[in-house]
């Protein structure tokens, strides 16, 4: 909520937020969901973001 996205917005940014190398699947099932998917790729998690989702 205090990102302003949506939870599966989040999931793929803490993927993506890993320290180690990573590719994130997702299965979207038309060109809408893709584009939607790859949003997340403009949210940059801080270390205490991260911190929480792990919490």
């Amino acid at each position: 909520g205090k990102l302003g996205r949506n939870p599966i917005h989040v999931a793929l940014a803490y993927v993506l937020a890993q320290p180690f190398p990573v590719i994130p699947l997702i299965g979207p099932r038309t060109l809408g969901e893709l584009e939607d998917s790859l949003s997340a790729l403009d949210i940059n998690l801080t270390p205490d973001q991260v911190k929480w989702l792990e919490g």
